[in-house]
C-alpha cells in the first residue's frame, strides 16, 4: 500500500500544494494567536536580558566573542526587533575557520515551533488526503514509512508555503504580528488568557 499512497501522492502534487497552503489560511489567525502566546512565554512576568556583544577579548584566532549582559530588554522594540536582533543567551557551533560559535537569536530559539507547526499542517493535510481516497486510517507506523519514501514529503514542503517556516521572522510577518512592541504582544497574550474558563470541579 505504501507504494499506492507514494504514487497518488505524486500524481496529485499540484492539488496538494494548494490545500496546503489554503489551509495555511484557514489556520492564519489561530498561528497568529499560539504564536503571540510563545513569545510572551520570553517576556513574562519579566522582560529578559538584554546582551551585547563584545570581542573585547577575542583572541587572534577566534572572532566569536562573549555575551555582556546590559540591562533588560525593552518592551518597546518590535517582534522583529526582538526576533532579528535580541540574544537569548545560547551559542551553537559556525563551523566556521576563525569563528568557533555563533550567538543565538530568539528567531532560532523559536525556529523550532515554527518549523513543527508548518510541519504538522502539511503532514495532517498529506493524512486527510490518503484516508480519504484509499477510505482508511493510516497508521502512524505506515505514515513514516511513506515520509521515509517520498524523501520526507521534500518535494510538497518546497512548493509550498511552509517551506518559509523555517524563518520565524518570516512567518511573523505572515501572520501580521511582526511590527507588533513587545509590550502589545504581552497584552494581546493577556487578553487571551483572560477568555481561558477554569474548570472549578477540577
Amino acid at each position: 500500500m505504501i507504494k499506492k499512497y507514494a504514487d497518488f501522492i505524486n500524481n496529485h502534487h499540484a492539488s496538494l500544494v494548494y490545500q496546503i497552503n489554503t489551509e495555511l489560511d484557514i489556520q492564519m489567525e489561530e498561528l497568529r494567536k499560539e504564536f503571540i502566546r510563545q513569545i510572551n512565554y520570553y517576556l513574562t512576568p519579566d522582560m529578559p536580558v538584554h546582551y551585547e556583544e563584545d570581542h573585547t577579548y577575542d583572541p587572534p584566532y577566534d572572532c566569536s566573542g562573549e555575551l555582556v549582559k546590559a540591562g533588560q530588554i525593552s518592551p518597546e522594540i518590535t517582534v522583529k526587533e526582538f526576533l532579528e536582533e535580541e540574544y537569548d543567551g545560547n551559542t551553537h557551533a559556525s563551523y566556521c575557520s576563525g569563528c568557533g560559535f555563533f550567538h543565538d537569536t530568539y528567531s532560532e530559539d523559536l525556529q523550532s515551533f515554527t518549523l513543527e507547526y508548518g510541519i504538522s499542517l502539511m503532514h495532517d493535510k498529506i493524512r486527510e488526503n490518503i484516508n480519504k481516497e484509499f477510505k482508511v486510517t493510516i497508521s502512524d507506523e505506515e505514515f513514516d514509512e511513506l515520509y521515509d519514501e517520498m524523501g520526507c514529503f521534500d518535494d510538497i514542503y518546497d512548493d509550498t508555503r511552509i517551506n518559509e517556516f523555517f524563518f520565524p521572522e518570516i512567518v511573523a510577518q505572515m501572520c501580521g504580528i511582526d511590527n507588533l512592541k513587545l509590550s502589545e504582544v504581552i497584552e494581546l497574550a493577556k487578553k487571551e488568557d483572560d477568555f481561558i474558563v477554569v474548570d472549578e470541579s477540577v
